[in-house]
């Protein structure tokens, strides 16, 4: 039976809201201060010899974030029981038990948990003081590691040039949301143009990183990055715009992964300015980022990076080991008669040294195996063979945001 036909808590974004939901309560401890395959085994080359790696060491100890105050202001109110919400990320644990954030509206400002597949919502939302705007109403951004542990960071969709500095906090829950702590970022200078965070994640339940998009110019995403080492009790700034020499606030940042509290990938996107794709390596927690790792052109389409032609993009990595990941390469080709689109799977097995290079039907890539994935396209198809070969499923007519728990089972906020 298909994935689809067995089962498929199609959400189309909605939900019920428990008339339980109970207030969470939040712990005011501050912080302490201080097929026809294309396949190529081909090096990645570059366009300048990329800096050798660094030495292994934990990152610099630069001053904590410790809240100079409790937060100020009324919370986001929490909703009253029985109300049709709108779910925008959804993050399933099990059959059961899952997260998701959303709200009343479209509005993405509410964490929310379910115990009974997604049916009902309890919201969990911690007590972030709501925006003083009701025309902009916060956001939330969050990585929900297992049913007690999850991290959440707030922000108001607000960009330019004059916007007031603001004290931004994360909060982070160890019992699954029952009470919040919370660690505030208070080097309000880095955010006197804009505060747009993003990749929020952690590889255990110690180190995490966070990084934020501060504001934009001519081909520039500026950006700061933070890290935990004590499970978001604090935060250190390892990268500030000001300070920042390392080439990477150039090009939009498309995506920060960790594979281990030393090694991560942080993918960019420079929208066809730069003509082969690359990304940057890091070698000691995202202190720097001295290693520039550039794509090998698909050998079937060589000339596919001249830049008279089009321009690719690449999706963030997906690690099945320390050293095995997977990209996806989406490349748009011009033309005096048509514009084309195709995508790639690339793969390595030696964190990006060498790489294989597979046809992908398109959209996003999620493994739910090691050997079982899904293209999450509008033409959704399976591979049981690691990406390498793909079969449809089916098409649908609709975007979505999957969670898969298994191969046979998903949820989809579309």
């Amino acid at each position: 039976m298909s994935l689809f036909k067995r089962f498929l808590p199609f959400l189309l974004g909605l939900g019920l809201l428990l008339a339980c939901s109970a207030p969470s309560a939040v712990t005011e401890t501050l912080p302490p201060p201080t097929p026809t395959t294309e396949q190529a085994n081909l090096p990645a080359a570059t366009d300048t010899p990329a800096a050798p790696p660094t030495e292994t060491v934990t990152p610099p100890a630069t001053e904590p974030s410790a809240p100079a105050q409790p937060p100020l202001g009324a919370p986001i109110p929490h909703l009253a029981g029985g109300q049709e919400i709108k779910i925008t990320f959804i993050h399933m644990l099990d059959s059961e038990q899952g997260w998701a954030i959303g709200g009343l509206n479209g509005n993405s400002d509410h964490i929310l948990r379910t115990s009974d597949g997604g049916l009902t919502w309890q919201d969990l939302t911690p007590p972030e003081p709501a925006s003083a705007d009701p025309s902009t109403p916060k956001k939330a951004i969050g990585f929900f590691m297992d049913a007690q542990k999850a991290w959440v960071a707030f922000y108001t969709d607000v960009f330019g040039i004059g916007s007031p500095p603001s004290q931004d906090y994360i909060w982070y829950t160890t019992d699954g949301g029952a009470t919040w702590d919370y660690s505030a970022l208070t080097e309000s200078a880095l955010y006197s143009e804009a505060y747009f965070p993003s990749d929020l994640s952690f590889v255990d339940a110690q180190h995490g990183w966070m990084m934020a998009h501060v504001g934009a110019g001519m081909n520039h995403d500026y950006y700061a990055m933070f890290t935990s080492n004590d499970g978001g009790a604090t935060w250190q700034t390892l990268i500030s715009p000001q300070e920042d020499a390392s080439g990477t606030q150039s090009c939009y940042k498309s995506g920060l992964v960790f594979v281990t509290p030393q090694d991560g990938w942080m993918t960019v996107d420079c929208h066809g300015v730069v003509s082969i794709p690359y990304f940057f390596k890091t070698h000691n927690g995202g202190a720097t980022w001295g290693e520039s790792v550039d794509l090998p052109a698909p050998p079937a389409m060589p000339n596919l990076f001249d830049q008279n032609q089009g321009y690719c993009d690449m999706l963030p990595p997906t690690f099945l080991t320390e050293t095995h990941a997977d990209l996806i390469l989406n490349c748009v080709q011009y033309s005096n008669t048509a514009t084309t689109k195709q995508s790639f799977l690339y793969e390595t097995k030696d964190a990006g040294v060498t790489w294989t290079v597979y046809p992908y039907p398109g959209g996003p890539l999620q493994f739910v195996t090691a050997s079982t994935a899904f293209a999450l396209g509008r033409d959704i198809q399976r591979s049981d063979d690691a990406g390498h070969t793909w079969t449809p499923v089916r098409q649908v007519n609709w975007d979505g945001q999957f969670s898969f728990i298994d191969d046979k089972t998903a949820w989809v906020v579309a």
